[in-house]
């Protein structure tokens, strides 16, 4: 629903204004701060203002998107340098105000009728935090505290004439997505976030309750919470029982879903929006390749939380390991050929599963067992990891010469496998030297560029690609080599 009026400044150069929320294109061009104002109903929430600008161009913004960038993925970050907090000037100057503008000796009141009220059932964070670190100057904060002290105030004070859905909230909410802006990733910021969803689920505010719990949970995992890991905790025990009290906190507000609830209907009743199939699958059921290409990548992810929980079960005996591995492998065979079916058989690409399941197999693959009589050396041509290799080596081939789908229909989760065939092929050619390796490593990195164009999560891949090899640049003799290719 667009804003009945312009905003203030398309009014005051007298120009249209497209309306569009939170911040029309103009404001957003010019990076300007844009502000809507509500006439004709007196009834009706203001809606807080909300700048998103993203952050400036330089130094601190780059190794923010390299060092979480490698966290994501998977990748080391202690070669990467650490970016700095996410300063309190970033946040909205309604939550600013919100938060700061009563006085410190307000701030004391709130905190400690926060502890009276609130924390005795939500207890997850450090009560010396709440009584020092909160209680600073404005300047000296990082954004996540002030978001922080805006949730702790949400949840202590009473609803402003009984709309839970007010200025404030409207205030706090916005500035989450201006913390991923920044690229802020924190325990603070969930704990801040913890409170959000205690508030919008206490008030019945959904679904964004519902979706808030969805991000608490992902958080948990970017913040590596849910590993389990007790030797993370060993170091500092306070550290730890927050994080475990965290993780305690998002499993009892979350809901256990049903084993058997019905998964997604195939390709043909979703485009004629009516169900052709009298009995619907599950997550269960038997892979076909009647049942739609989305549905089949639902069961590629979850064969890659199969391989996940493999690697991380940390109770089986490294005597079973090597079966289970080739059990699940060729699980993902046989999904893989039911794509293959499908891709001969419609005209629908199936290539996210594909991709989906190639990067799985490299996953599955990524140790070497002595015991595993059946795959060994993994440049073998008959090893899973080099059949998944090759076939990516002739697609981006294919795709090279023209005869594939444009990048710009090309799907980020290509750039998993992508990565990963691209190293692949970088540590064999340094193994053998051979010129074949040198070739499919000059075809892998054309084609990483190639999507690169659209996505530019390649280029964080070529970073870390770089970084895991130990130099800021490719090296100088296979940079040569690639070049007179």
């Amino acid at each position: 629903m667009k804003p009945p009026l312009a905003c203030k400044n398309c009014r005051a150069r007298k120009k249209k204004c497209d309306r569009a929320y939170p911040v029309c294109s103009y404001c957003l061009r010019m990076r300007n701060r844009c502000e809507y104002r509500i006439d004709g109903h007196p009834d009706r929430p203001t809606r807080p203002v909300v700048a998103l600008v993203p952050p400036a161009n330089g130094t601190d913004g780059t190794q923010r998107v390299r060092y979480n960038a490698a966290m994501f993925l998977g990748y080391p970050r202690q070669s990467l340098p650490r970016p700095p907090a996410w300063p309190s000037t970033a946040v909205g100057p309604e939550v600013l105000d919100y938060v700061f503008g009563s006085g410190i000796e307000e701030r004391r009141w709130l905190i400690a009728e926060f502890i009276r009220t609130v924390d005795p059932w939500v207890p997850f964070i450090p009560l010396q935090e709440l009584q020092t670190r909160l209680l600073g100057e404005k300047g000296q904060m990082a954004g996540e505290d002030v978001l922080l002290l805006a949730c702790i105030r949400l949840n202590t004070e009473p609803v402003p004439g009984g709309q839970p859905v007010n200025r404030a909230y409207l205030a706090v909410k916005s500035n989450f997505v201006s913390a991923e802006i920044y690229w802020t990733l924190s325990i603070r910021l969930l704990q801040a976030l913890l409170l959000l969803l205690i508030y919008e689920h206490g008030h019945g505010v959904y679904p964004s309750a519902y979706t808030t719990l969805g991000s608490c949970a992902r958080y948990l995992a970017a913040l590596d919470i849910n590993t389990g890991s007790e030797q993370e905790y060993s170091r500092d025990w306070m550290s730890g029982e927050v994080r475990r009290r965290l993780w305690w906190f998002v499993y009892v507000m979350d809901r256990s879903p049903a084993r058997m609830r019905c998964s997604l209907s195939d390709d043909l009743s979703w485009k004629q929006e009516h169900p052709l199939q009298c009995s619907y699958l599950t997550l269960l059921s038997p892979a076909s390749s009647n049942m739609g290409t989305f549905r089949l990548l639902v069961h590629a992810a979850f064969l890659v939380g199969r391989v996940v929980q493999l690697l991380s079960d940390r109770h089986a005996g490294h005597e079973v390991l090597p079966s289970r591995r080739t059990q699940l492998y060729r699980t993902i065979k046989a999904l893989a050929n039911v794509l293959e079916v499908e891709l001969q058989t419609t005209l629908v690409s199936v290539s996210v599963a594909r991709s989906t399941l190639n990067s799985a197999i490299f996953m599955l693959y990524s140790y070497d067992d002595p015991r595993d009589a059946e795959y060994r050396n993994v440049y073998d041509l008959a090893h899973p990891m080099s059949i998944s290799a090759h076939t990516c080596r002739d697609l981006t081939e294919i795709y090279l010469s023209g005869d594939l789908t444009s990048a710009q229909r090309a799907s980020p989760f290509l750039l998993a496998w992508g990565f990963r065939v691209l190293k692949y092929f970088y540590d064999r050619y340094q193994l053998d030297g051979h010129h074949e390796s040198l070739e499919a490593l000059n075809i892998m990195r054309k084609g990483m560029e190639a999507l690169g164009n659209k996505w530019k999560l390649a280029e964080v891949y070529a970073v870390l690609l770089n970084v895991e090899q130990g130099c800021p640049a490719p090296d100088d003799a296979i940079t040569a080599e690639l070049t007179k290719s």
